[in-house]
């Protein structure tokens, strides 16, 4: 389990969800790791590095879609709340980019 996952669940000891036994958060370490290379890249082209950009936001967006599934699917959301939130984390992530 990466440090990252590992720090989040220790803060979130009542935990929702668990029906993809917590794996959604590894996708937040690989799109953080991917960011890093991009940030030490001295080997590939911008447009490669342009498709690592893409390929981090495309992952972020598969994180918050597994996540809030989770937890409709773990009964911690209704469907209403599911359509909610899910809509909300990704205007967030769009202010967040």
């Amino acid at each position: 389990m990466g440090y990252k996952l590992t720090i989040y669940l220790q803060k979130h000891k009542a935990m929702s969800g668990g029906r993809f036994d917590y794996n959604q958060y590894r996708l937040t370490e690989i799109a953080d790791q991917i960011e890093q290379e991009i940030a030490d890249n001295t080997e590939f082209s911008k447009k490669t590095m342009q498709e690592f950009t893409k390929a981090v936001k495309l992952i972020r967006t598969a994180q918050i879609y597994a996540h809030r599934i989770d937890w409709l699917l773990c009964s911690d959301d209704s469907e209403d709340t599911f359509h909610e939130r899910l809509f909300d984390d990704l205007i967030n992530q769009k202010h967040d980019a």
